[in-house]
């Protein structure tokens, strides 16, 4: 038997039988690559303009106290950000900010 169908009715067939790449990985996996994903864009985003430290870099932020004050709130912010509404286990909520504190140097501030 021949089934003709339009691109659109084939796209939305597929879409209904197609199963998501997070069920098809094992939790530890899926929070494996959260982490490294996460740690990717955070290490780059330590050169890149912020709008809450006044639009400079977390890096040359952190050359003033006054900017390291803003950068510890900034990372205090991102990692209550990456918990809210989430449970424990959640990959984005178990990521560890801990080493945005280290590479900037401000590990003192850390509350």
């Amino acid at each position: 038997m021949t089934e003709i169908q339009t691109v659109e009715q084939m796209m939305l067939s597929s879409a209904a039988r197609s199963i998501s790449p997070a069920e098809e990985l094992p939790p530890d996996l899926q929070t494996s690559f959260v982490h490294e994903g996460l740690s990717s864009h955070y290490c780059a985003a330590l050169d890149q303009p912020v709008d809450m430290l006044g639009g400079k870099t977390p890096r040359a932020s952190v050359r003033t106290q006054a900017g390291r004050d803003k950068v510890a709130a900034w990372l205090m912010f991102l990692a209550t950000e990456s918990r809210r509404g989430r449970t424990p286990d959640d990959s984005m909520a178990s990521y560890d900010f801990a080493w945005m504190w280290t590479e900037l140097g401000i590990t003192d501030l850390r509350r």
